[in-house]
C-alpha cells in the first residue's frame, strides 16, 4: 500500500468520526422538528460528506496522473472542500462535548 493511500484513509476516518459525532448532536437539536424537515436536513447534512469521500477516492485513484503532470490544483481543491465542511462540524463538536 502506498503511504498516500494510508494517509487519505486516516483522514477519511477522522472526517467520518467527526461527522458521526456532529450528526448525533444535530439529531438531539432537531428532535422537536417535523419529521419531513428532519429527513430533508439529514440528506443535506450527509451530502457534503459523500461528495468529500468521492473527491478523496478520485484523488487516490488519479494520484499518479497528478504527480506525473505536477498539477496540484485538484489536491488543493479537495483539501479546501473537505475543510470547508469539516471546520464548522469540528466547532459544533467542541461545543457539543
Amino acid at each position: 500500500m502506498s503511504r498516500f493511500f494510508i494517509f487519505m484513509s486516516v483522514v477519511a476516518l477522522i472526517i467520518l468520526l467527526v461527522d458521526l459525532y456532529a450528526f448525533k448532536g444535530f439529531n438531539l437539536l432537531s428532535q422537536q422538528w417535523p419529521a419531513q424537515t428532519r429527513k430533508i436536513l439529514r440528506v443535506a447534512y450527509w451530502f457534503p460528506t459523500g461528495i468529500t469521500f468521492l473527491l478523496f477516492l478520485s484523488l487516490v485513484i488519479f494520484m499518479d496522473y497528478f504527480l506525473e503532470h505536477r498539477t496540484y490544483g485538484y489536491f488543493y481543491f479537495v483539501t479546501g472542500f473537505a475543510f470547508l465542511f469539516l471546520l464548522p462540524k469540528l466547532i459544533f463538536c467542541a461545543f457539543h462535548l
